[in-house]
């Protein structure tokens, strides 16, 4: 089973997502507070993190890039899930390092094969 971490503030987003994430065979914990979710991260050492964009009081975005600059836990795969669309958000998200993107608007059927190609492995 892999563990995930959901970083997301809006509380029927954690609930939908860890619906799909559950019935994937996937253990889940959340952090709703960006300012915690390093340590989270770097503590718990999630196979995978799903990272919301818009966090209070932090941009998901320099959260990226801190994982990705922090050694314990840079190798660890993230994908950012935003309700930004634009073709520039794909790509500003990718730059700062997260390994794949996808907007809120996903399926369940689309959001669990990109999980699963992540946690392979």
């Amino acid at each position: 089973m892999t563990r995930v971490m959901l970083v997301e503030d809006n509380h029927l987003h954690q609930k939908l997502y860890c619906a799909w994430l559950e019935l994937g065979g996937h253990r889940v914990t959340t952090v709703s507070d960006g300012r915690k979710a390093v340590g989270r991260i770097a503590e718990e050492k999630p196979d995978l993190v799903i990272m919301d964009i818009r966090l209070p009081p932090l941009s998901g975005l320099d959260l990226i890039a801190a994982c990705k600059d922090a050694p314990e836990v840079a190798a660890i795969p993230i994908l950012a899930l935003t309700v930004c669309d634009a073709p520039e958000d794909e790509a500003d998200c990718l730059a700062a390092g997260a390994e794949a993107y996808l907007s809120k608007t996903v399926t369940m059927t689309d959001f669990l094969g990109v999980v699963s190609s992540l946690t392979r492995g």
